[in-house]
């Protein structure tokens, strides 16, 4: 079993939030089997990176021009870059808009990423909000505050099967699970690196 105090020293993570937080990941991970030190080492290094260390559990989008070229190269060019940088709002609903079963004019903003893995869309908060009997399409910024960052990250994790990825210690295959690609995944193997350390 991997220490809060373990967690905190190998992320770097932010004591008092991971105080806060602490009791529901210790609930998530007994719920959803993440109960070895290989699974939990790489469930909570990609908690740690996707919330720099429990420090943005909601998602900014405070982009430059050049970060969102980098990051959504097909969606914007030089000009709409420079359009939209250092609009969160409009940059959430023009890349999130229509789409993840985001339907109406501001879902995008309104469902942008929030909690451990920045669950994203309409249709994941929706789901998110079967399971857990909570209405986070109400209050989405719930998922944002414990008990549900930690148990819609359990479930997440869950849902895709990632403690058999885990188990075979195939951290690059959980990350793209994840995040859509390999964003963030030398952090993540970094820390995974020092929690799974015995």
């Amino acid at each position: 079993m991997i220490t809060k105090d373990k967690f905190i020293q190998a992320t770097g993570a932010d004591p008092k939030a991971t105080e806060e937080h602490w009791p529901s990941l210790l609930v998530a991970m007994q719920r959803y089997r993440i109960d070895t030190t290989q699974r939990q080492a790489a469930f909570l290094a990609n908690c740690a990176h996707e919330t720099g260390g429990l420090r943005k559990l909601t998602e900014n989008l405070n982009y430059s021009a050049k970060g969102l070229l980098s990051t959504w190269p097909s969606r914007f060019t030089q000009e709409t870059a420079l359009q939209y940088e250092r609009k969160p709002e409009l940059i959430a609903n023009l890349v999130y808009g229509h789409r993840m079963g985001n339907e109406e004019d501001g879902d995008g903003w309104k469902f942008r990423g929030r909690g451990l893995f920045h669950i994203t869309g309409r249709m994941a908060y929706r789901l998110a909000s079967s399971i857990q009997r909570y209405d986070f399409i109400e209050d989405p910024d719930a998922i944002a505050k414990p008990p549900y960052a930690a148990y819609t990250a359990g479930y997440y994790w869950h849902l895709n099967r990632l403690n058999d990825l885990a188990d075979k210690g195939k951290i690059r295959a959980i990350r793209v699970a994840i995040n859509g690609g390999l964003n963030g995944f030398d952090e993540v193997l970094k820390f995974y690196n020092k929690l799974a350390v015995l």
